[in-house]
């Protein structure tokens, strides 16, 4: 695979401070609620191999999540530039890389996938089909990333509400989003991105996942008015544990056993801080046993689909 030129690595670190400085808690304005829709089973697999999941500890907050089953391995977004990822995968990545989820466009989401790109051969990839707009201070970021991404020779696709994502035996469903909101103005623009997030659901067996990206509550009630099934076993909590997101209503649907939210022991210079104190009481009163990457480092978390354990870096 080529390479970024030393130009475009200058690129890439120039905007990496402005970047930082980007993020606050946000919400969407509500949209009319979906059409219900019938809910999804997932496929239940007979498992002679151990599925294992590892939520990325990183310095700066942001997602990273690595899923791999013997030689089959997904990851789901990268972090912000600099984020180890790649290095990370080094490890347990055989040959290609099955399939790179984006759930959404912000830097935390893909600024590692950049390195990704660089150095993994990547089979599928799947985007939510939303792109920043001008004048945004992470734009010129997103066009290396995009470029990097056309480039690569996978397969690519917009994941839309009903689709599953199939890779090896795992299914992934597709629950989010049915349509994109759009961004308006630089003022909503994150909003609206947070709101398209990918959500996906993954059953392995008798134990099921939730991965949320960002999502906000907005976002966790449309999928409860569209009649989704969201009950997992694990929670990847939306948005960094942030208050905008996990709703009493949607934390009761779900049912979590295991919460595990992602964060950074460095924090946005803006913004409230993430994990908010309410969000963590929330998912304990739902009974979650709740696990964070900035308590934890990373956690990884193994299933044979009958029974999981629990494994952390601290």
């Amino acid at each position: 695979m080529g390479s970024l030129s030393a130009k475009t690595r200058i690129t890439v670190l120039l905007f990496i401070i402005p970047i930082l400085s980007f993020f606050n808690a946000c919400v969407t304005t509500p949209s009319p609620s979906p059409i219900p829709e019938p809910k999804l089973e997932p496929t239940i697999t007979s498992n002679s191999e151990k599925l294992n999941v590892h939520f990325i500890k990183m310095e700066i907050f942001g997602d990273a999540i690595l899923i791999d089953l013997g030689k089959t391995e997904i990851l789901i977004d990268g972090g912000f530039p600099n984020s180890g990822v790649a290095t990370y995968l080094q490890n347990y990545v055989d040959g290609p890389l099955d399939a790179m989820v984006v759930t959404h466009p912000h830097p935390d989401h893909i600024g590692g996938l950049v390195e990704v790109l660089e150095k993994f051969e990547v089979n599928q990839i799947w985007l939510n089909g939303d792109i920043p707009l001008e004048g945004e201070p992470y734009i010129k970021l997103y066009k290396i990333f995009e470029s990097l991404v056309n480039a690569e020779g996978a397969s690519i696709h917009e994941a839309r509400r009903g689709q599953t994502i199939d890779i090896g035996i795992l299914s992934f469903h597709v629950l989010h989003p049915n349509t994109l909101v759009k961004n308006v103005s630089l003022k909503r623009s994150a909003r609206s991105m947070n709101s398209n997030s990918i959500v996906l659901r993954l059953r392995y067996g008798n134990i099921s996942f939730l991965f949320t990206g960002d999502a906000p509550k907005e976002t966790e009630n449309k999928i409860l008015r569209a009649g989704l099934e969201v009950q997992a076993d694990i929670l990847k909590v939306g948005h960094h544990a942030s208050a905008g997101s996990s709703s009493d209503k949607f934390l009761k649907s779900v049912k979590p056993k295991v919460a595990v939210y992602m964060a950074g022991e460095k924090q946005p210079v803006r913004g409230p801080k993430k994990p908010h104190p309410k969000t963590i009481t929330a998912l304990k009163k739902v009974g979650a046993e709740v696990y964070g990457t900035t308590t934890h480092g990373t956690i990884i978390i193994s299933t044979d689909g009958k029974t999981y354990t629990i494994e952390t870096q601290k």
